[in-house]
């Protein structure tokens, strides 16, 4: 069961929203289930501003991969703004987002490696495709 209130990053929740939660556990299931549990958790869900930290931080241990090759990448913007919008799903936090993260960069940065179309010593952009409808991982200049 997922019970999440909006508010920013780093507010405290207050002893109010605690009580309406706890209220809605206890009410939908019985004391020896709750009696199991250790501890609750009751967080907020991730900000538009968090998602994006949350992207450039898995950009970066991208990139800390990358370095053994000399290999550096490089995402628009608009590409980030686009992987927070597409891989964020209020009732699973950011693991979406990971997941989409390893799927459109990562394994397929990882094919192109594999093939010989991005080597040593190269820059690799991700952008968008030519309809906007997905992303391109592009081979740029050696660095």
């Amino acid at each position: 069961m997922l019970v999440a209130a909006d508010s920013s990053v780093g507010e405290e929740i207050s002893s109010d929203i605690k009580a309406a939660v706890m209220s809605i556990v206890q009410s939908s299931y019985p004391p020896e289930f709750l009696n199991r549990i250790d501890e609750f958790i009751i967080f907020k869900r991730l900000s538009k501003p968090a998602l994006r930290d949350i992207v450039d931080i898995r950009l970066q241990e991208l990139q800390q991969r990358l370095d053994d090759r000399r290999i550096t990448l490089t995402v628009e913007d608009g590409v980030k703004d686009w992987l927070c919008d597409k891989g964020y799903d209020p009732r699973y936090g950011a693991r979406p987002l990971n997941r989409l993260i390893s799927k459109e960069i990562g394994n397929r940065l990882a094919d192109k490696i594999i093939r010989g179309e991005v080597v040593t010593s190269q820059g690799v952009s991700v952008m968008f495709n030519a309809d906007k409808s997905g992303l391109d991982i592009v081979s740029t200049k050696a660095t």
